[in-house]
C-alpha cells in the first residue's frame, strides 16, 4: 500500500481485517521507518475486549474495498503485544519482526558524492542602454457622445426648472418674452378753478317802519325825555 492510501484509510478509521477477512479492529496509527521514511507498521485498535493498540506489518497489506487487509492472521496480531506509544525503538521493532517471521532489517549505507559549485567573480559586464523612438499607429475604439435636440411644446403649467428624465436626458426650459398690453389711468393735466368776489352797487327800495313814542303826563308832572 502507498503512503497516500494508508493516510486516507487512517483518516477514515478504516476497518482492518486479517488474511482470512476476519475483522481485527480499526486503523488508528501509522508508524514510519526512521531510515527510509516509508510506512512500516500500522496501529490497530482491537475490537475485542480489552481494547488495545496492536502493531501489524504494512508489508503484504492491501486495500480490500474500504478495508485494509493484513497478510497475517488475527491470532498473530493480537499476540504481538500492546503498544500505546507513538513510536518504537530498534529493539521493539526487532521483536515485532521476529514475532511475524519477517527477516531482520539490514540497513546498508554507502557514500554519496556531492558535487557543487561556488560563485567566483570572473570579471564585470557593463551594460548601456539607449532609447529609440518608433512611430506606432494603432486603431483604438473610443466612445463619443452626441447631443440630440428635441423641441417639445409646453402643455399647461411648467415649473421652468432643469429636469433629468428617466433615460438620463436633460430637459432644459426655453424662455421667450410675451407681449402683454394693459391700460391704466394717468394724470395728463390739471384744471384750476379760482373764485373772485366783486362788489356791485344796486338800488333797493323797501318800506322801513319806524315807531313813534308819545308821552302823556298829568298836570304838574314834568317829564324829561331825550327821545327825538
Amino acid at each position: 500500500m502507498t503512503r497516500e492510501e494508508l493516510e486516507q484509510a487512517r483518516g477514515d478509521h478504516a476497518l482492518v481485517v486479517d488474511s482470512a477477512g476476519d475483522p481485527v479492529g480499526e486503523l488508528e496509527a501509522i508508524y514510519y521507518d526512521d531510515e527510509t521514511g516509508e510506512p512500516a507498521w500500522v496501529g490497530v485498535r482491537t475490537a475485542s475486549e480489552p481494547q488495545r493498540r496492536m502493531l501489524a506489518p504494512v508489508e503484504g497489506a492491501e486495500l480490500a474495498g474500504e478495508s485494509v487487509q493484513l497478510a497475517h492472521e488475527r491470532v498473530a496480531v493480537e499476540a504481538s503485544g500492546a503498544v500505546e506509544a507513538e513510536s518504537i525503538d530498534a529493539e521493539a521493532e526487532a521483536g515485532l519482526r521476529d514475532h511475524y517471521g519477517l527477516p531482520p532489517e539490514l540497513v546498508r549505507y554507502e557514500e554519496e558524492l556531492e558535487v557543487g559549485t561556488r560563485p567566483e567573480e570572473a570579471g564585470a559586464v557593463r551594460v548601456r542602454k539607449s532609447v529609440e523612438s518608433d512611430s506606432v499607429e494603432q486603431h483604438v475604439p473610443r466612445e463619443v457622445e452626441h447631443a440630440e435636440l428635441e423641441h417639445v411644446p409646453v402643455d399647461g403649467e411648467d415649473s421652468g426648472l432643469v429636469e433629468t428624465l428617466p433615460d438620463g436626458s436633460i430637459s432644459i426650459p426655453v424662455f421667450e418674452e410675451e407681449l402683454v398690453v394693459t391700460k391704466r389711468l394717468v394724470v395728463r393735466e390739471r384744471v384750476i378753478v379760482r373764485k373772485e368776489t366783486q362788489v356791485e352797487q344796486e338800488t333797493v327800495i323797501a318800506d322801513v317802519r319806524r315807531e313813534q313814542v308819545e308821552i302823556d303826563a298829568d298836570d304838574g308832572i314834568a317829564v324829561e325825555s331825550d327821545l327825538a
